[in-house]
């Protein structure tokens, strides 16, 4: 209770903070307001200068009309003048003529015709000189007009230049205000989000620790990517559907406008590492040297990626090579204050017979192994046997031989489909070398055969025998959970399958119990995928309590120390009693 308050204060100091930061907020918001009203004055400012420029621009046209009407009427006088000029020049051209003829003709005619001659020239000239001073004043007019042009196309170049100085300055001031607001903006989110994962990593926490008290089954749901030949199968029946909205949820859009919202304890998109995945469920995996019982298991239909999950590659391991790897490295580093000893023993559920894959007869050995229930009321597995491993090189060399042992088979969903589910156990045995506490703790690691429809499978003979078997152990495990589901369930139907009642166990609760929800992404496999999500929601609901650990009690140690003393001391005067009687002296016997 003291945790949950202190959580709570953290929670409320964070809606402090965060109404703090609001009005931190909107007093940013009102000084960028008062900056972009006097951005807005500075406008109209550079408004008033817009106006000012086109007043000028208006007098320089004003100017240029006024100026071209000069030179118009100059033109027109120049024009009238010279017309005048000229008649009167020809007037008094003719009349000189005339006169000419009549002295030329009452004297010579001969110097008649050269003074006619002469006067024809003078006028031709006269004419030629007005000649040219129109083109003159024609040539003056133009340059005028260029002038004009010229002063009108720099007019217009300020004007344009005012205007574009304008936008620019406008834009500018926009472009500032839009960087600052989305600065702020950003500097917003940024602080939001930050209290989001803050606030997630805490409801997380939260969340793990009320599971633990209440031992409800976690639930990681893993999507795998689109494969190869369901590219090939056609636009319609390889498409997308798995949507992720938030963290921790996905969307599985079964048409057009159905679509189911699922929400679990971690969601692994297409895209997630093998290492991403463990980092989740490494916690569980830990907690086993501390002497609880763990089981995890992959489910979903075949071709989901479960093999994958907990077993993965080579190059690429899965949960069940991680987790051993994880154990060695903890045994390295806790090798001064605990001694570790690891067994592990790999058997598989193949139609409904339960077989050691770890048997000294071989590959291909068909031995089945029976259930029992010991007097502790746990349920074992009689004659498994368990392999003793000090590395990580004999775990790999057990699973290499029972990986040769297991049942596979092949159909149209999976080219190398497990016809069996897989369990992985390692149990562990503890000693505190400083209290000499001892403990012990088991690892499950089950991998379950795909539910698959008969349908898609197409399988025939002992394919569909394998299937049928299959499909009944899981819809047992579904039983089993439905009824976990109900708290006022009597009885449990743990021995419907031999899967069941293996796990019995694991779900009865004496363990941390975590689940692995395989689905493919692809809409030829909605269907599966949204009965696969469907179980492990119902999974996630059930709560079997909370874990407890396998190690000594006090008591149990001081009743073993009360017992060893005992012994000690018999042994003592025992000893004592054999001396006493080795030295005490022989009486005389009688003759």
């Amino acid at each position: 209770s003291d945790e949950l308050t202190a959580l709570k204060d953290d929670l409320q100091s964070s809606v402090a903070a965060m109404e703090e930061a609001v009005a931190t907020h909107k007093a940013e918001g009102d000084a960028a307001r008062a900056e972009l009203e006097r951005a807005a004055a500075g406008l109209a400012g550079l408004r008033a200068e817009l106006e000012a420029v086109q007043a000028r621009c208006a007098q320089l046209d004003a100017a240029a009309a006024e100026l071209e009407a000069s030179k118009a009427a100059e033109l027109s006088a120049a024009r009238s003048e010279a017309a005048e000029a000229l008649v009167a020049t020809k007037a008094a051209a003719e009349a000189e003529l005339a006169e000419a003829l009549g002295r030329a003709q009452a004297q010579h005619g001969d110097a008649l015709a050269a003074e006619r001659a002469q006067a024809e020239a003078a006028a031709k000239a006269v004419e030629e000189a007005h000649s040219s001073a129109l083109k003159a004043l024609e040539t003056e007019r133009d340059d005028a007009l260029v002038a004009m042009a010229q002063l009108k196309a720099e007019a217009e170049r300020e004007m344009a230049e005012a205007v574009a100085k304008f936008e620019a300055d406008k834009e500018a001031a926009r472009l500032a205000a839009v960087e600052e607001t989305q600065a702020r903006m950003e500097g917003e989110v940024a602080e939001f989000k930050r209290l989001y994962v803050k606030e997630s990593a805490l409801r997380k926490r939260v969340h793990n620790e009320l599971m633990d008290l209440k031992g409800n089954i976690r639930v990681f749901c893993r999507v795998r990517p689109i494969l190869a030949h369901e590219l090939k199968q056609g636009k319609e029946q390889s498409l997308n559907v798995a949507e992720f909205p938030v963290d921790n949820e996905i969307v599985l859009a079964r048409d057009d406008v159905t679509a189911n919202r699922f929400e679990f304890d971690s969601v692994f998109e297409p895209q997630a590492t093998q290492e991403a995945v463990f980092e989740d469920i490494s916690p569980l995996v830990i907690s086993v040297l501390d002497g609880y019982n763990v089981c995890i298991f992959a489910y979903g239909q075949t071709g989901s990626g479960k093999t994958h999950t907990m077993e993965g590659t080579e190059a690429d391991p899965g949960v069940n090579l991680r987790a051993l790897s994880a154990l060695f490295a903890l045994r390295e580093e806790r090798q001064n204050d605990e001694e570790y000893r690891f067994t592990v023993s790999i058997l598989e559920i193949y139609n409904e017979t339960v077989r050691d894959l770890l048997t000294k007869a071989g590959r291909g050995s068909k031995a089945a192994l029976d259930l029992r229930v010991g007097q502790d009321g746990k349920v074992f597995v009689q004659g498994l046997e368990e392999m003793t491993v000090d590395s990580m090189s004999d775990v790999r060399t057990a699973i290499r031989t029972a990986q040769g042992n297991r049942a596979v088979g092949a159909h149209n969903m999976n080219e190398h489909s497990s016809r069996s589910h897989l369990v992985l156990t390692i149990n562990t045995h503890s000693r505190n070398l400083i209290s000499g506490q001892e403990c012990q703790g088991k690892l499950n690691l089950i991998d379950l055969a795909g539910s698959e429809r008969v349908g898609k499978t197409d399988a025939t003979g002992d394919r569909l025998k394998e299937a049928q078997n299959i499909n009944k152990s899981l819809s047992a495990l579904g039983d089993v959970i439905a009824a976990l589901g109900q708290s006022k369930q009597a009885h449990v139907p743990f021995r419907n399958s031999k899967l069941t009642h293996l796990l019995q166990n694991s779900l009865g609760g004496d363990s941390k119990v975590a689940m692995f929800v395989n689905i493919s992404p692809v809409k030829w496999n909605v269907g599966e995928s949204t009965c696969s999500l469907n179980f492990a929601s119902r999974c996630r609901k059930v709560q079997l309590g909370q874990a407890r650990k396998n190690g000594e009690s006090t008591d149990l140690r001081k009743y073993k120390q009360m017992v060893d003393d005992l012994k000690s001391q018999l042994a003592a005067q025992s000893r004592n009693f054999s001396s006493s009687a080795n030295s005490t002296p022989k009486k005389p016997g009688r003759r």
